[in-house]
């Protein structure tokens, strides 16, 4: 039973890395997210390594949802070139830390399910570790390209962003497979 409450919560964390922002504000907050995972990866700490990984270095990721959360309060304070550096470092560091959190976690499932025999959890969970991996890389090109050609960011922003949500979505249904396993 722990086991399945672990990776429901991971599953409704993992909903909230889809970032939607009406008028400027978070509808679904990063940091509620973060919760969500490190409290289903404490319930998985002792099924995998790769969970109380987890567990040990979200306070980072935490630490960054907040700066998201104060950074539109700043903005008004800074110069907008500190506000864009700042913006852009802080996105990188993120993006690095959601490649390593969603590694991990797929890593932990593919662990717990091994031992249980569903090999096809197993090579669903490398599967889409893969693709978020890519997901993230792509959605880190995109930035360069709204540089160097707004144009081109214009017309490739929604095509990236439904494959984004479709790659977020994926993961959640894998989490929500793991649970439906775990009885």
């Amino acid at each position: 039973m722990t086991a399945k409450r672990g990776f429901q919560l991971i599953s409704w964390g993992i909903l909230f890395f889809i970032d939607f922002s009406p008028f400027g504000f978070d509808i679904l907050p990063d940091i509620v997210g973060f919760l969500l995972i490190y409290r289903g990866a404490f319930l998985l700490a002792d099924t995998s390594i790769h969970f109380a990984n987890v567990k040990k270095w979200i306070p980072i990721l935490l630490v960054l949802s907040i700066y998201d959360l104060i950074a539109p309060i700043l903005a008004a304070a800074l110069e907008p070139s500190v506000v864009a550096w700042s913006s852009l470092i802080s996105s990188i560091i993120t993006t690095g830390f959601n490649v390593w959190l969603v590694w991990q976690l797929c890593k932990g499932l593919s662990a717990w399910a091994e031992k249980k025999g569903e090999s096809d959890l197993v090579l669903q969970a490398r599967k889409r570790a893969i693709a978020f991996i890519i997901m993230m890389i792509v959605m880190l090109l995109m930035l360069g390209v709204a540089l160097i050609s707004p144009y081109w960011f214009t017309m490739l922003v929604i095509p990236v962003l439904i494959a984004y949500v479709t790659v977020t979505l994926m993961l959640l249904y894998l989490f929500n497979r793991a649970s439906a396993k775990a009885l």
